[in-house]
């Protein structure tokens, strides 16, 4: 459902706030700052932003390039736009409530300490596959079903966005789809590196690849 995109902007985001090694040292834990770091790039928020050390005015910033990949990926089905902006939500609520992370310190070292991330996330890899979609999930066999009718009757896309029986049926088969989608449990080792808080100063550990981290969060 997401776009290597969101990756990509999350590795260059986190790259403005690394910080070079000197004396000080985080306060928070690293195995304890990278599971909020999952969390945020899993689901475009976490309850433990401030131990990340994550500036406080970029949570939106992350949240709001999240909804908006999200959003351009349903604007691919038939719904209108007020469908697409509550089909949008339904998923990112949906992903915090099937997204669960757990963090290990692997390695203890003073610069570079190692954490093991163990998380449950939408399988992505599967969704991908249209074919297998189509067969095995309700709401995907819902909506094309409809989409058949509707064309059936003479309607066009754009018809079909107007039409509000359609457009109920067509969310509804939507959040369907959406309960639907597979899940997964992967483990990463994550090597981490010092990041700058707000202040410029405090130290908190980030991950050294947030691209990669930010795809394994994803799913992929």
């Amino acid at each position: 459902m997401l776009k290597k995109s969101f990756a990509v902007f999350m590795a260059a985001f986190l790259i403005i706030f690394a910080a070079g090694c000197g004396n000080d040292k985080p306060k928070i834990s690293a195995d304890k700052s990278i599971a909020a770091w999952t969390e945020l790039y899993a689901t475009g928020t976490s309850s433990h932003l401030t131990d990340a050390g994550i500036p406080a005015d970029s949570e939106k910033e992350v949240a709001d390039t999240l909804n908006k990949i999200i959003g351009d990926q349903f604007k691919e089905f038939p719904l209108s736009d007020s469908n697409v902006e509550e089909a949008t939500k339904y998923y990112l609520n949906h992903l915090k409530n099937i997204t669960k992370v757990q963090t290990s310190l692997k390695k203890d070292d003073a610069k570079n300490p190692v954490v093991e991330v163990k998380a449950t996330m939408i399988d992505n890899n599967v969704t991908e596959d249209m074919n297998k979609l189509i067969q095995e999930n309700e709401g995907i066999k819902a909506l094309m079903e409809l989409v058949q009718k509707a064309t059936a009757m003479g309607q066009n896309i754009d018809d079909m966005k107007k039409d509000a029986a359609v457009q109920n049926i067509a969310l509804e088969s939507i959040k369907l789809f959406i309960d639907n989608l597979p899940t997964t449990e992967r483990t990463l080792d994550v090597t981490c590196t010092l990041g700058k808080g707000d202040d410029g100063k405090t130290l908190y550990w980030m991950p050294e690849d947030p691209e990669k981290l930010a795809v394994f969060a994803q799913g992929r």
